[in-house]
């Protein structure tokens, strides 16, 4: 028995030891803290590390120290030299002697927050037009979409500490024959028109019916370039309506879509049974490119599903967006959805392009290293694909091809089929909270 009981002890010693990862916080100074839990038997925990180089082998980065034990039972290292910037990478090695045994944690690697300001935290009390304003254009935001956005208090407005972002029918507004004979001259009825292009100011009905949905566009007047936003949302339920909540950029400094980028934080297809895709799918992406047709979105967009049972319209959720130098990622409830680290030579390589590269006037992150501002939107249908026609929807087909030169008539004449899922503030996108916090150093 006392063989087998040293013997045991033996294989306990030297059994293999997961060592823990360290926690690193950034000081206030521009310093550095590692604090590593402690595994019983530890005897000793070092560490190399480097500012922005890699640590090759066991040789000292830019320190070399030993780690020192505390009263609460972890080993904890200080230095108030690093001069640590954000987005500076920390590379390092952990050595760990525990019951005589060495281990090593190698080639790890830290990257440096940046500290965040609050820019704006609106919780809805009312819609702050000194924070937002409206978009008012029938131009269906380039996808040939089947709305038109105004600031019709019908379609944007606040109750009970939420902004509701409701489409409705134009018909309503206007009755049904101005779909077919009427003008709309957006200038004329609502006073503006801040967007000109694919016919946002003016149509005629007899060209083609008149956009038979009026819903809201709005966005901040601030912007920002690199930070973190958060959005309680609930997202709409009905058929072909299509929520969104992105950014684009404030000065189009590389030139029109998508040379500037876009950064969709959430987009979301209403339906209940389109195939996969519907209500209880959202996805995030980012667009680039040197002309329309010729975007890298596909290397950058993810899809995150909701729970069994769940789709995002059944209560708020919580979006995030993580911005900065070194990369881009989104979030809904704590998960990762997105994650696009900055490519190491670019967007421009990292897409394949040939020519010259546009962004090369930019930053490493270019086009997404500028300033960006927020946009809150519900749009209906389009002609651009986000709405496939070959996927199945359960109970009414879709009643238009993306290829259709008449495809809003022929969802206009197929609302007998959608309308009825659109079931009152269902139809909106609900959000309770915004903050934006921007990078401040």
């Amino acid at each position: 028995m006392e063989l087998v009981s040293f013997l045991a002890a033996l294989t306990s010693v030297f059994r293999a030891v997961t060592l823990p990862e360290p926690v690193i916080t950034r000081l206030g100074d521009g310093g550095i803290r590692f604090q590593v839990n402690d595994v019983p038997g530890t005897a000793q925990v070092g560490l190399h590390f480097s500012v922005n180089k890699p640590v090759h082998g066991l040789a000292p980065g830019d320190a070399n120290a030993n780690l020192k034990y505390q009263q609460d039972g972890t080993w904890v290292y200080e230095s108030h030299n690093a001069s640590l910037s954000s987005s500076d990478t920390v590379y390092y090695w952990l050595h760990q002697t525990v019951h005589g045994m060495s281990y090593t944690l190698t080639d790890r690697k830290w990257t440096v927050p940046s500290r965040l300001r609050l820019i704006l935290e609106d919780h809805f009390d009312t819609l702050n037009l000194t924070e937002w304003e409206h978009e008012v254009t029938a131009s269906g935001g380039g996808n040939w979409e089947f709305q038109i956005y105004s600031q019709e208090e019908v379609n944007s407005y606040v109750r009970d500490n939420t902004l509701f972002i409701k489409p409705t029918l134009t018909s309503d507004k206007f009755g049904e024959a101005f779909l077919y004979n009427g003008t709309l001259n957006m200038t004329e009825l609502f006073g503006k028109c801040t967007q000109s292009d694919f016919y946002g100011c003016f149509r005629e009905g007899k060209y083609g019916v008149i956009n038979p949905i009026m819903s809201a566009r709005i966005i901040t007047k601030k912007s920002f370039k690199y930070g973190r936003v958060e959005i309680w949302a609930k997202m709409p339920r009905g058929d072909w309506i299509w929520p969104a909540m992105w950014f684009l950029p404030k000065n189009w400094e590389y030139g029109t879509w998508p040379r500037s980028g876009e950064i969709d934080l959430v987009e979301v297809r209403g339906n209940r049974h389109y195939g996969d895709i519907g209500i209880g799918t959202m996805g995030s992406t980012l667009h680039w490119g040197p002309v329309w047709n010729v975007n890298g979105y596909r290397l950058t967009t993810q899809e995150r599903h909701a729970k069994p049972k769940w789709t995002f319209a059944d209560g708020f959720h919580k979006y995030v967006l993580d911005w900065d130098y070194t990369h881009i990622r989104t979030y809904v409830d704590d998960e990762l959805v997105l994650d696009m680290p900055t490519p190491e030579e670019g967007y421009w390589k990292f897409g394949g392009f040939s020519g010259e590269d546009i962004w090369a006037k930019g930053g490493r992150d270019a086009p997404f290293d500028k300033e960006f501002y927020l946009i809150l939107n519900v749009a209906i249908g389009g002609k651009l694909g986000y709405f496939p026609d070959d996927v199945p929807n359960e109970g009414h087909k879709k009643p238009w091809a993306n290829d259709s030169p008449r495809a809003a008539d022929e969802f206009w004449a197929a609302k007998d089929d959608w309308y009825p899922t659109w079931i009152h503030e269902d139809a909106a996108l609900q959000v309770k909270s915004v903050k934006i916090w921007e990078k401040a150093d």
